[in-house]
């Protein structure tokens, strides 16, 4: 194992279906949604969350979870800790509510505590304040790919040393009315995962658990008016990059929505089978598109617990397409 190598030692995920990430494969056998699955005061006691919006009170618990379970806040110094989050819909509802009141009651009558949640980046800036985290505090929105890429961004992060360590995760608020109203999502309610990124050499030093190594990240853009030929062409170039070996490879790809969805879906896996010969394409997805940007990490958890080497594959409804690639390992870094 290359002492640069950048690792996963802990991940966190919190939604209406499953609970913890030690939980995740059981849970996801007995999905049961829960209607007041989410007790705030359990999670972060009575105080502090009032004006808080669902999908940032969501973060704040899956961090503490974390912090719960791993010190290495006290391993890091404070500015080498950043926070990265992806999200489409983390404010969705504080959104909604703002535009109602303008609407019907006028501006003079917006709650003044409630106003500053309409930054897209206060999940991340609270994370970062409340536990003093310095090195930096990023929400990136990019549809449907925002979570992976929030682990791709903070894999670079630690690479170049903006950061020694990163909580890098997803949140979403319940789901909007229209995207239940396509019928793709199972559940409504949100939720959360993060993942804590650091150098494989360092958390070896600390003792901890390595659940897995990142060993390839690449992103591309497949504009629909793309032939399959051309499509290919451009995801050879891309999947080339990957580690490529004769492992078995769990890959997990997002649910065809569309005819367009369906052809990239199929030039991917024409292109992945040119390079791994030994892939298991797991197409049902554990959560279908509920949770949207936090699925694709939620998945990628589900096949960490099961020790499996994987490739998420995240596409955007555009055409933003990012793959990201672990090695499970599951050791003591000290045994």
């Amino acid at each position: 194992m290359e002492k640069s190598e950048i690792a996963i030692s802990q991940i966190a995920v919190l939604n209406s279906v499953c609970r913890s990430f030690e939980a995740i494969e059981s849970d996801s056998q007995n999905i049961v949604a829960n209607q007041d699955w989410f007790n705030v005061d359990e999670h972060l006691g009575p105080r502090g969350h009032k004006y808080l919006t669902k999908g940032t009170k969501y973060a704040l618990a899956t961090i503490k979870a974390i912090l719960d379970k791993d010190d290495f806040n006290q391993y890091y110094d404070e500015t080498d800790i950043g926070v990265f989050t992806g999200t489409n819909f983390a404010l969705y509802s504080t959104h909604k509510q703002m535009d109602h009141t303008i609407l019907t009651l006028g501006s003079d009558f917006l709650e003044p505590a409630e106003c500053a949640n309409f930054s897209i980046n206060i999940p991340s800036s609270l994370i970062s304040i409340r536990n003093n985290f310095k090195a930096f505090n990023i929400t990136n929105t990019t549809p449907f790919t925002a979570g992976i890429e929030s682990l791709i961004r903070s894999v670079e992060a630690i690479k170049t040393e903006c950061a020694k360590c990163v909580l890098a995760g997803s949140i979403e608020d319940d789901m909007p009315e229209d995207i239940l109203a396509a019928e793709l999502i199972k559940y409504p309610h949100g939720g959360a995962s993060y993942f804590l990124l650091e150098k494989y050499s360092n958390i070896k030093d600390r003792g901890k658990n390595v659940l897995a190594t990142i060993s390839g990240a690449q992103q591309c853009f497949l504009p629909n008016k793309l032939t399959d030929i051309e499509t290919q062409e451009v995801l050879d170039r891309i999947i080339s990059k990957l580690d490529i070996h004769d492992k078995e490879l769990h890959v997990c790809l997002p649910l065809a929505v569309d005819d367009i969805m369906e052809r990239r879906i199929s030039n991917i896996k024409t292109v992945l089978n040119k390079y791994f010969s030994n892939i298991v394409f797991n197409e049902n997805k554990l959560f279908d598109y509920s949770f949207l940007t936090a699925l694709p990490l939620l998945n990628l958890a589900n096949q960490i617990a099961k020790n499996h080497s994987t490739l998420i594959v995240s596409i955007g409804i555009h055409g933003n397409t990012s793959f990201l690639q672990t090695n499970s390992v599951q050791e003591k870094c000290n045994d």
